[in-house]
């Protein structure tokens, strides 16, 4: 199903930092795994979630899609196109904007489970997803960021490496990921964070090799990273099944006594589900959150309810004492030619993208507003505007041009 954006010349959906906050929503699902060899077609439940997402009133106004959206690739054209052949299979909810974490499967592909693992699917993973934000460390650009939405800030993270000397991945937040985490939360005025990442961090049973248990010491270092700064809730996939309990039945997925920090798994997106730990169902999960409020919704590929869960943030959280007075972008909008904006975003870069990210233009940001004549000559459809202040955090836009 299509939706139909009706305007006179331009209609705007704001996707910005604001300082009062407004209530919004979001969705979160992992691991499609398209087509392998052995199952050419396992993702027909992924179908069903797509149309489950696409009949959402109100609208998400973004979804985080975990990682695993393909089984394995032969080469990068293989992956670019598998990449490709995904984004088609979303169509009818392309007009969400979508952030990715990279998943075990997309990062270590060309040959997946079938020989020597060898080649970094980051670099397709990257090529087919450039709108996505450009401000993680060095090494990891274009896989981990932090994007700003209203009150929320979300960390999405790289667990996925490819480490041929070992014959296979390591699965970890590395030194250089948590150094960079760490700075983006003590930064940040958001009353909610969440972290995204791919794989999870305390697995069902004692095989860690396939968690971040693996590496347990830079396990437990992110964890407290996450604990130490307010996070509530650390979003993942990689085991294909539902959980927020940290499978404490098992005896082996514990977290530490005091942690603060939710481990919420919603890896049932279309990939053959996992037995024997409950939430054995394909599903998604609808996030509904205003002002210090957090509600979430466990809703299957039938459209039936299966949980649901909430929070209330502590006071006191919208930042840390010392925090430059930053105001933050807001109010986004397009206007005689200029986008602009309302916030502490004189200087700095501006980048418009298509829906499918193709990037158009990089703008530069002068007094609160950017150039971008060019616009009168684009075609009708949905353009997403990412705005990189020299100070503050970043904020995201979507203009609906409408002829």
């Amino acid at each position: 199903m299509k939706r139909k954006h009706i305007a006179a010349a331009v209609v705007l959906l704001a996707f910005a930092a604001a300082a009062a906050s407004l209530p919004f929503r979001f969705v979160t699902t992992a691991d499609s795994q398209g087509p392998s060899e052995s199952n050419p077609d396992p993702g027909v439940a992924f179908d069903y979630v797509v149309s489950r997402i696409d009949a959402l009133t109100p609208v998400p106004e973004f979804w985080i899609f975990g990682g695993d959206a393909y089984y394995s690739a032969s080469d990068s054209a293989d992956a670019m196109a598998r990449w490709q052949a995904w984004k088609d299979r979303i169509d009818p909810i392309n007009d969400i904007p979508i952030y990715l974490a990279i998943g075990n499967h997309d990062a270590n592909n060309y040959g997946h489970f079938y020989g020597p693992w060898y080649g970094d699917g980051a670099g397709p993973f990257r090529a087919s997803w450039p709108q996505l934000p450009q401000n993680g460390p060095a090494g990891y650009v274009g896989t981990t960021y932090s994007f700003r939405h209203d009150n929320s800030v979300f960390c999405v993270v790289n667990t996925n490496s490819c480490d041929v000397a070992n014959y296979g991945a390591s699965y970890k937040v590395d030194a250089a990921q948590r150094a960079w985490l760490s700075a983006v939360l003590d930064t940040t005025t958001a009353a909610h964070k969440f972290v995204i990442g791919h794989v999870e961090a305390w697995p069902p049973s004692n095989s860690g090799s396939s968690s971040l248990q693996w590496n347990a010491a830079d396990r437990d270092a992110f964890w407290n990273v996450m604990t130490s700064r307010g996070v509530e809730a650390y979003i993942c996939g990689h085991i294909h099944l539902w959980n927020r309990d940290y499978f404490a039945a098992s005896g082996y997925g514990n977290a530490p006594a005091n942690t603060t920090t939710r481990q919420v798994i919603c890896g049932g997106a279309g990939g053959s589900l996992v037995s024997g730990y409950g939430g054995k169902f394909y599903h998604f999960v609808v996030w509904d959150i205003d002002g210090p409020s957090v509600t979430a919704r466990v809703i299957d590929s039938y459209g039936a309810q299966r949980d649901s869960f909430g929070w209330t943030a502590p006071t006191g959280v919208a930042g840390s004492p010392g925090e430059p007075a930053v105001r933050p972008v807001t109010r986004v909008r397009y206007h005689g030619g200029r986008i602009r904006w309302d916030g502490d975003a004189a200087g700095g870069t501006v980048s418009v993208y298509d829906i499918s990210g193709r990037r158009l233009a990089m703008l530069a940001a002068t007094g609160g507003s950017a150039d971008w004549g060019t616009a009168a000559r684009q075609a009708s459809g949905i353009y997403l505007v990412r705005i990189e202040p020299a100070a503050g955090e970043a904020a995201t836009g979507k203009i609906v041009l409408v002829r």
